[in-house]
């Protein structure tokens, strides 16, 4: 999505990807692949790391693999937000340190969605995309931070700050629940790199006998459902609602193959967890380049809660070229869902350091927008899905987020 910090403690990445903890080693069981999507030698180096990444659909150990932790009760899922009023804010799992989201942040969302699960890290001997291998993983909020130390952890802290009334003693009953979603994927997923100047690798370990972009997604594209599964474990099993969705392949459209992975993982998604909060997240180029965008939702449509449309990287400027970004609206509108505006979702950004030169630096900015793609829609037709905000971070007081919100209650 965007250029990211670089932490002491994670492996950040250049655009919207993410850095996981690297691992320590200390090979004590003997394990092997039960599944194609992995090798033996993956299976002996993570079960064996500190903490081990030993998924029992992947690897089996001499004496058993690791015994994982007993996952959180699969929570309520908050009901959904009006059509049209969702107000969706990304947070990203890197950089925080000692810090957390601050609840004046969270409090207007309806939605939030931790970014970023990925196959890659910063350690080639774990890194799955480095061995051609689809093993997903998230780091959580902070490993400093003991209140979200864990995927878990960091999943409760989102759903529930900014949600206590004003004194923080009480809940707000007033306050609706919070949804919070897992994405994977992400900028660097599709794009691992080498350093131009030292030509090698760093927050992002990919194969080493590829000196070209490498798109880490190839590595998953044979086994959707098993994929889903991952997610649908690394999700659900920590507390989250749902996933997200961010293919952000090396290509300005979407390739047939592509097209069918997606599609196809997310139909697996709805299967294996009908209750989840399932959104995509599409990079505005796929619309402008060609209609891959389109026939990939309108493929899915059924399947997903809502997609969000990134006007943030590649243009229109929001600002500027407001009729444009209708137009691109309505396209996925009409062409995916038929006219029906209310999963399409407007992303946008507050800060120029996360944009190409295409960000909406005020609230009320922001309401110009949501008021001309609320105008383009008929009152039958209802009004659109929502507003994303990449990053939440940047509206620490949320003042941003809650007036977008206001806006969306009143056009």
């Amino acid at each position: 999505m965007v250029i990211l910090l670089l932490a002491a403690t994670t492996l950040s990445a250049l655009g919207a990807g993410q850095g996981l903890r690297t691992s320590s080693f200390n090979a004590t069981k003997v394990c092997h692949a039960v599944s194609p999507g992995v090798t033996d030698q993956w299976c002996d180096n993570n079960c064996n790391a500190s903490p081990p990444n030993c998924p029992p659909t992947l690897c089996a150990c001499d004496g058993g693999a690791p015994t994982p932790a007993p996952p959180p009760a699969t929570p309520t899922p908050a009901p959904p937000p009006a059509e049209g009023g969702r107000v969706i804010g990304y947070i990203e799992n890197w950089g925080w340190g000692n810090n957390l989201p601050t609840p004046a942040s969270l409090a207007p969302l309806t939605d939030v969605i931790m970014a970023f699960a990925v196959t890659y890290n910063g350690n080639a001997a774990a890194s799955s995309c480095a061995a051609k291998q689809c093993v997903a993983a998230a780091d959580p909020l902070s490993y400093t931070n003991a209140a979200v130390s864990s995927l878990a952890k960091s999943a409760a802290y989102l759903k529930t700050a900014g949600l206590m009334g004003k004194d923080g003693k009480g809940a707000n009953t007033a306050a609706p629940p919070r949804r919070v979603l897992l994405s994977i994927g992400g900028w660097n997923m599709g794009h691992c790199t080498r350093d131009a100047t030292t030509g090698q690798y760093t927050w992002c370990q990919g194969p080493a006998d590829r000196e070209d972009v490498v798109n880490c997604w190839d590595y998953c594209f044979p086994d959707p459902a098993g994929f889903a599964a991952q997610l649908v474990a690394l999700a659900r099993g920590n507390g989250f609602d749902g996933v997200d969705l961010d293919y952000e392949g090396p290509d300005a459209s979407l390739s047939a193959a592509e097209q069918d992975f997606v599609a196809r993982t997310t139909a697996a998604l709805r299967a294996q967890w009908p209750a989840a909060v399932i959104s995509h997240t599409l990079m505005e180029i796929y619309m402008e380049n060609s209609a891959s965008a389109v026939a990939l939702t309108k493929r899915v449509a059924a399947d997903i809660d809502y997609v969000s449309i990134q006007f943030y990287n590649f243009g229109p400027a929001p600002l500027a070229q407001t009729a444009a970004l209708v137009a691109v609206t309505r396209a996925l509108a009409d062409g995916a869902f038929g006219g029906d505006p209310s999963k399409v979702v407007a992303g946008l950004t507050i800060s120029e350091a996360n944009s190409d030169n295409y960000f909406v630096p005020t609230g009320k900015d922001a309401c110009t927008i949501v008021r001309a793609l609320q105008q383009n829609f008929t009152a039958a037709a209802g009004g659109i899905g929502g507003i994303m905000l990449w990053e939440s971070r940047t509206d620490a007081d949320g003042s941003w987020a809650g007036a977008v919100k206001s806006c969306l209650a009143h056009s």
